[in-house]
């Protein structure tokens, strides 16, 4: 009877005799591959349970048996540290960092996030929480130079902040390229707060480094960096002393001029007219102006007058519309298009229509930022080129004209064969039908939804952002949205949120939102943080951040501007805008959808 008993006892118990963690334990002694595999197998499914007696067995004298069992311990660890999402998509993670070294966690990382010759993802179900525990051990585990390079860019594309002190150590790596790569991925992730580090390489051996560092410091830096940025404009390198220069004043060091000026008869005199541009040095114009004359400056001399918003020079300019070097007609085009003068209107339209050489995308683009309606139908033909660039820059052209009764048109990209050009068309449309009546929105709408399912993760992203657009989203939905956009990266994935954030702002914040779009005539020049504040405030919109904004050229009086153009024309860095009612906050993208998750959910 006794017998009988402990039989029945065994098989309602769900750890029987056998699965005593000791007893197994013992078996990882046995001689026998397939005993120990066995063991193995089943010390891993008990887990937790089997932990206490696997440390115990850790400090066996036997050192096998002890070298058994401390790898077991390492398995139990890892599946704790690594999310269940990440083992679920990548099954064999967990053995394999348990068995390899730190080369193995880079090799995992590179693997998690690797994408296909489309740019999808290649494992789309992790996120960015599942990537955290890995980046630091990555980069740190990285051995050869252009693995570092890959990680170090995969943490910043993923912004993850916790790979900051493995990116550090990079910056003192003993390939230069590496030392100069990595600053830049540095920057973009750890931005203002990484400046003191950046500024110490203002001293590295390397011409380039120090090159970078300088540039980037006039995008991250603050006043604590002016006095190391100074000495360098004792730099052996002349352009090391440029860059610092222009960082200098991008700081709000106005001296830094007296040492741009002489660049002006060297052969960096185009980076030196650039510098002069960005500082709003309008005093300088007509030595800016001199170099349209040299085909290898014109360029940044067009850039430069732009910046300065040299608009009495536009007939100057109008001159290079189909004269010059590659490139030169188009953005000629793009600078009087910013200007909006519209005398030259139809001379730019017909610079797409017959495809002149010179980068005609710039062209199409200038269309739609000159607002002559006219000139919509010109641009339908572009939505069939050849280039899936143009065929998206032409549907945002479209859109910049409001030009709606070309919807049906424009509505052809949404089955391009190209995932580029679906997603800028599904994104253009969404706009474009927003702004109908809403018994006009319905047959666009129902064209969307299917490209939620679309097999590329942007044009999914681009059509669910159009949707909140034309407020067919929940809020549940919305939510989810936001959350999905935080946690993934993708090739446009700063496009996506800044047109998500947006969108968002459409819905919810619609009074700041038209205020922020709408077309205004600037009453004041603009030459500083409060006086881009002040230009915002004619406009009915309060910029409460501007102490922490670095303004970029200048605008004088009788520009017409929408409101977000000149916020993305005048500040040095790619931002995110926050609206509440009518006030605004410029914040980095990913600060943006931050924000809007935690709006989303009440907090």
């Amino acid at each position: 009877m006794h017998l009988a008993l402990l039989a029945t006892l065994a098989c309602a118990c769900p750890i029987t005799l056998q699965d005593d963690p000791a007893a197994l334990i013992e078996k990882l002694r046995s001689e026998s591959i397939e005993v120990r595999e066995a063991a193995t197998k089943r010390l891993k499914e008990l887990g937790k349970a089997a932990r206490p007696a696997l440390e115990k067995a850790a400090k066996d004298p036997d050192g096998e048996l002890a070298a058994r069992a401390a790898f077991l311990l390492r398995i139990l660890q890892l599946r704790d540290e690594l999310s269940t999402n990440l083992q679920k998509a990548m099954p064999d993670a967990v053995e394999r960092l348990a068995l390899g070294k730190g080369a193995e966690w880079t090799a995992v990382f590179l693997e998690a996030t690797a994408t296909d010759d489309q740019g999808n993802r290649k494992f789309q179900a992790i996120v960015r929480g599942d990537l955290i525990p890995l980046a630091a051990n990555a980069i740190r585990g990285a051995e050869k130079s252009d693995e570092k390079l890959k990680a170090n860019w995969e943490a910043c594309n993923w912004r993850l902040r916790s790979a900051l002190p493995e990116m550090q150590k990079l910056l003192r790596d003993p390939d230069a390229q590496v030392r100069q790569l990595a600053l830049v991925w540095y920057v973009v992730l750890g931005g203002r707060e990484v400046a003191g580090q950046v500024a110490e390489l203002l001293k590295d051996g390397n011409v380039q480094v120090r090159q970078h560092a300088a540039n980037h410091l006039g995008y991250i830096g603050t006043k604590a960096q002016v006095g190391e940025l100074q000495a360098a404009l004792k730099d052996p390198d002349p352009t090391v002393q440029l860059n610092a220069a222009r960082a200098l004043g991008k700081l709000g060091d106005r001296t830094a001029v007296d040492s741009i000026l002489p660049f002006l008869d060297t052969k960096l005199l185009g980076d030196a007219a650039m510098a002069l541009g960005e500082l709003g040095c309008n005093e300088h114009a007509e030595k800016i102006a001199a170099l349209l004359k040299d085909d290898e400056s014109r360029w940044y001399a067009l850039i430069a007058l732009d910046l300065l918003d040299a608009r009495d020079r536009a007939e100057t300019i109008a001159k290079y519309l189909d004269v010059g070097g590659p490139g030169t007609p188009g953005h000629a085009a793009m600078v009087l298009a910013s200007w909006k003068i519209r005398a030259y209107s139809d001379k730019i339209a017909a610079m797409v229509k017959d495809k002149i050489p010179g980068d005609y995308g710039l062209a199409i683009m200038a269309v739609g930022r000159m607002g002559d309606a006219r000139h919509a139908k010109t641009l339908v033909p572009m939505l069939k080129d050849d280039s899936n660039y143009m065929r998206a820059d032409a549907a945002e052209a479209l859109e910049l004209l409001d030009a709606r009764d070309c919807a049906g048109d424009l509505a052809s990209l949404l089955k391009d064969g190209d995932a580029h050009a679906r997603s800028h068309g599904a994104l253009a449309l969404g706009k474009l039908a927003s702004r109908m009546p809403e018994s006009d929105r319905k047959a666009w709408i129902e064209a969307l939804r299917p490209l939620e399912k679309d097999p590329s993760e942007a044009v999914r992203f681009a059509a669910s952002i159009s949707l909140v657009r034309l407020g067919v989203k929940s809020r549940a939905e919305v939510l989810d949205l936001v959350r999905r956009l935080d946690s993934t990266w993708f090739e446009s994935w700063r496009v996506m949120a800044g047109e998500c954030t947006l969108a968002l702002t459409q819905a919810h914040e619609n009074a700041g939102y038209e205020k922020l779009m709408r077309e205004i005539e600037l009453k004041r020049a603009i030459e500083s943080p409060d006086s881009l504040a002040s230009a915002l405030g004619d406009a009915g919109l309060k910029l409460v951040n501007r102490e922490e904004l670095i303004l970029k050229g200048m605008m004088g009086t009788g520009r017409v501007i929408r409101s977000l153009d000149l916020l993305d024309t005048m500040l040095a860095t790619l931002s995110g805008v926050i609206v509440e009612k009518d006030t605004v906050r410029v914040v980095p993208r990913d600060a943006a959808l931050e924000y809007w998750a935690k709006r989303l959910q009440g907090k």
